[in-house]
C-alpha cells in the first residue's frame, strides 16, 4: 500500500507494507550488539515520543532492527550515568520522491528536549535511505 508522507514540502511514496516485508528479513540490534547503549536505544530510546519516530513508524520501519548492509548498526552514546547524548541510526523505506529529479530532503525539529536531523536519501529507484541522528539540547 503506497502512502504520500510531506517531508518539510516534499513528497516522498512510500511502500508501508513491502517496507515491514523488508523489516521482516532484517536482525534486531539487540541481536547485532549486546553492550548496553544498544540495547538501551532498542528497548527505551525508540519508545521516545518524537515524531520522526512516528513517521518512520507509520513508513513501516522497524526502529529496533538493523539494516544487514549496516552491519555496525546504532550508534548510542549516554553519558556516566547512563543519561541520552546522541544516536545516530539508518533506516531505508521502499519507495520513491514524487518529483524524478529529488535525490535527498531533510527532516529538522527540536522537540522533547532533543534536536532531530534526518536526511532521507534516494538509495536506487525504489528504495530511500534515512540516516537520523538525535542529539540531547
Amino acid at each position: 500500500m503506497k502512502q504520500t508522507f510531506k517531508i518539510n514540502s516534499d513528497e516522498l511514496q512510500v511502500d508501508s507494507e513491502m517496507t515491514r516485508e523488508f523489516y521482516l528479513t532484517q536482525t534486531a540490534i539487540v541481536e547485532n550488539c549486546s553492550c548496553s547503549d544498544c540495547n538501551f536505544y532498542a528497548t527505551v530510546f525508540i519508545k521516545e515520543k518524537l515524531e520522526i519516530f512516528n513517521i518512520l513508524h507509520l513508513m513501516g520501519v522497524d526502529l529496533g532492527k538493523n539494516l544487514a548492509s549496516e552491519p555496525t548498526g546504532v550508534w548510542c552514546i549516554r553519558d556516566n550515568k547512563d543519561f541520552f547524548i546522541h544516536c545516530q541510526q539508518v533506516y531505508q523505506v521502499v519507495g520513491h520522491f514524487s518529483a524524478t529529479d529529488m535525490s535527498e530532503t531533510k527532516y529538522e525539529k527540536r522537540e522533547n528536549g532533543y534536536k532531530i536531523a534526518s536526511t532521507f536519501l534516494r538509495a536506487g529507484a525504489d528504495k530511500v535511505d534515512i540516516v537520523l541522528q538525535i542529539d540531547k539540547l
